[in-house]
């Protein structure tokens, strides 16, 4: 047996071997023979037969190094000190080959737009829901990116209240996107900072009035406004909303000839919410202008029923009042059933002073549609129920939480079946069950 092994042993070595050799002899450069019985080339390893002189060759498995073999790819793997870092420059034009034609990105057999192929007015749409810090990102991109975030579309209507910018910031904006397209513009100064500054000086307020005519809404808060003069206003503006802000006595004040003078704004709607220094004078003033259509007060404890009895001659033209915690009372009540003909829209809540006394007072209004009568404890279901009655054009009656009793709800219910009442524990519920499909 061991000689039939040997046999075929030394057949296969008279085959091989010579075979080897004519290989070698012409274009292969693997070493030659090297010794008796010996093969050297790569991937076989070196034994000696059984009872044989000098070395054999077997196969065997082959062990590629990644480190000195490039991998299958083509991309030779990085080795310190070997000098085959890929430059950015041989990077971009790999990325250059996956992209097909216009920006199309190939993955497998479909072709995938990216954002270099969308159209302008697209990618306007997209920028639009960015917030302004990275709008103004978005302009380092490329110089087309740059004259898209400069487009008129993009800035008509701005919100910096998550912001605590200060005036560097805004006067960079209106030199570069906001001159001539902005309409809205809210903004929250520093007011309760550690480090006060004045974020919108004179000169800022008046390089808005004249690079933005078309800047009609203003929403401050936060904000020290003592410094700054009524008159420095932008002209055009209609809405002013101000929260949590200081604001001088002598705001809102203008002379006799206002309504004709192009350096005072026309405001038509005014929101004032916990400014503390806002007081009857205050009101007084800008009621005198004539022009308020809106007019809110919440948390303004400085007006009273006096501020309301100087200013409802002037507010005939007035069709929405929101008062809610301020120091208002019964003869409130009878000077705006008195003046304020052309209210659509009364809102009401957070005071101890109105009682059934004066709520006959407001059937007066002819055109009242929404009526609003929250937390108030003196008030009876019989004189809300008599009051919505006599109003011919109510349609929506809004108790809060002064008509939390069931029974209470049930009678006006029943007295004013053309109207939709709401209660808060009904707003809770109907929100609930919303909330839980």
């Amino acid at each position: 047996m061991q000689a039939k092994r040997q046999e075929s042993f030394r057949k296969l070595r008279n085959t091989v071997i010579p075979a080897m050799k004519a290989f070698d002899n012409t274009d292969n450069p693997t070493q030659g023979i090297s010794g008796p019985g010996a093969l050297k080339q790569p991937g076989l390893a070196t034994f000696t037969y059984p009872n044989e002189s000098g070395p054999k060759q077997a196969p065997r498995n082959s062990h590629r190094s990644p480190k000195s073999e490039e991998s299958g790819n083509g991309n030779v793997p990085y080795k310190p000190g070997s000098g085959n870092r890929r430059s950015l420059v041989e990077r971009s034009k790999q990325r250059q080959e996956k992209l097909g034609g216009g920006g199309m990105i190939s993955v497998g057999a479909m072709s995938v737009p990216s954002l270099s192929t969308l159209p302008d007015s697209l990618l306007l749409e997209i920028l639009a829901w960015l917030p302004p810090r990275d709008r103004v990102g978005g302009a380092r991109v490329c110089k087309r990116w740059r004259r898209l975030v400069r487009d008129k579309f993009l800035w008509r209507h701005l919100d910096l209240t998550s912001y605590k910018v200060s005036s560097k910031v805004l006067w960079y904006l209106l030199r570069n996107y906001l001159r001539g397209t902005v309409q809205t513009l809210k903004a929250q100064g520093s007011l309760h900072s550690i480090r006060k500054q004045d974020v919108f000086t004179p000169a800022l307020m008046q390089a808005l009035g004249k690079q933005c005519p078309n800047l009609h809404n203003l929403c401050l808060t936060r904000t020290d406004l003592r410094p700054l003069p009524y008159d420095f206003l932008p002209s055009s503006l209609t809405t002013l909303e101000l929260s949590f802000c200081e604001i001088p006595s002598v705001w809102f004040q203008v002379p006799g000839a206002a309504p004709a003078c192009k350096d005072f704004p026309r405001i038509q709607h005014l929101i004032i919410q916990n400014v503390p220094a806002f007081s009857n004078q205050h009101l007084f003033n800008i009621s005198r202008q004539g022009t308020l259509k809106t007019l809110v007060l919440s948390k303004t404890f400085r007006v009273t029923d006096v501020g309301i009895q100087t200013a409802a001659p002037h507010l005939g033209g007035l069709e929405h009042l929101t008062l809610l915690h301020t120091q208002i009372g019964n003869s409130a009540m009878h000077f705006i059933g008195r003046h304020m003909k052309c209210l659509r829209s009364l809102h009401l809540g957070g005071t101890d002073f109105l009682t059934d006394v004066g709520l006959p007072s407001l059937a007066s209004l002819p055109v009242l549609e929404d009526l609003c009568l929250d937390s108030f404890s003196k008030l009876s279901p019989e004189a809300i129920v008599a009051l919505a009655q006599a109003l011919p054009r109510l349609k929506r009656l809004d108790l809060g939480s002064t008509g939390s009793d069931d029974t209470v709800l049930h009678r006006i219910h029943a007295a004013l079946p053309n109207c939709a009442v709401a209660t808060l524990a009904s707003t809770t519920s109907s929100t609930n069950s919303s909330i839980g499909s």
